[in-house]
């Protein structure tokens, strides 16, 4: 095997390299999500209203799909560096299948009782009927965005962060073409569509850009691994994405509950607060993820002085 560029390039033009476009498909993604909100609020608080109720959903989904992936992209990077192959692939196909099999399992027990969620979650009223089906939408698509999330983190761990930022602008524009043709149209439902598109047309592309990358990373189910040596690995770097996400996950469920307690539209006025800042907050997470493979790399490969510069590096230019 060929020493990867991940050990061997300039630390800091390897990070912007990786990182530039992390920071742009995090931010089409989020583009993405705050037009959904900003057309559907052209129909009253209460559409706007329904769009934040179902923030939270989309939130615990996030939370599968980021624990599963950042534990295993970070995984395989490490695996890369001390050139254990067959824990990278162990690790990469048992992420893969454990995220489909639990989002649909999951998702599935939502979509049945969608109502309580939704009452739960704080909608009542008009918000209460408009967010039901946009729920269901959400939840419908929360298997596509699950493996999303951990093809790209995949392939972000070979340092490969440009078919990343092709799959998920070219997913925003498809759904941003659909936004504007259907929500207009169709209201709610046409928000519900478009997102369905948007994450299968990024599942699409982010499939096909495994497929063409190293075979270490594509799915298998023959490299799937139920020993507990390959969960911890997983679990070395998902648990603390676990935490940090799903306690935002619980946050923003209080949030919500406690905005509609005032009126609907402090819960749609919420819901587009949190949108616009999910777009700053973008760019500095798409820099994280460009950190991560060289990091993880670095440290497997045992190259300490290479993971504190990189550290350092990165420290610097968010702080700027």
């Amino acid at each position: 095997m060929q020493t990867s560029p991940l050990l061997t390039a300039p630390v800091k033009p390897l990070i912007l390299k990786t990182a530039l476009p992390s920071m742009l498909a995090m931010l089409a993604t989020s583009l993405c999500t705050l037009l959904d909100a900003l057309l559907l609020a052209r129909f009253g608080a209460q559409h706007a209203a329904a769009a934040a109720v179902c923030f939270p959903l989309l939130a615990w989904i996030q939370t599968l799909g980021f624990t599963l992936g950042m534990g295993a992209g970070s995984a395989v990077s490490r695996a890369l560096g001390s050139r254990e192959l067959d824990m990278a692939s162990a690790c990469a196909s048992t992420a893969f299948f454990c995220a489909a099999g639990t989002s649909m399992l999951l998702c599935a027990a939502g979509f049945c009782f969608a109502s309580p969620l939704v009452a739960f979650l704080g909608a009542s009223g008009d918000a209460r009927v408009l967010a039901l089906p946009y729920a269901r939408y959400v939840l419908a698509s929360g298997p596509l965005l699950c493996l999303n999330l951990v093809l790209s983190s995949l392939l972000r761990a070979l340092g490969k962060t440009m078919p990343n930022m092709i799959a998920f602008v070219s997913a925003s524009g498809v759904g941003m073409a659909l936004q504007f043709a259907l929500i207009p149209r169709l209201g709610i439902h046409g928000a519900g569509v478009s997102m369905l598109a948007r994450e299968g047309a990024a599942l699409a592309l982010l499939a096909a850009a495994v497929w063409r990358s190293d075979p270490l990373i594509r799915p298998r189910r023959n490299a799937v691994s139920l020993r507990l040596s390959v969960f911890r690995e997983i679990m070395r770097s998902g648990s603390p994405t676990l935490l940090r996400q799903g306690l935002m996950s619980v946050s923003s469920a209080m949030l919500t509950r406690t905005a509609a307690a005032f009126s609907e539209t402090a819960l749609a006025g919420m819901g587009l607060s949190i949108r616009v800042l999910s777009v700053v907050s973008a760019a500095v997470i798409g820099f994280g993820q460009g950190f991560q493979p060289v990091c993880g790399a670095a440290f497997g490969a045992g190259d300490m002085e290479r993971v504190r510069s990189s550290y350092r590096f990165c420290m610097r230019a968010v702080m700027l």
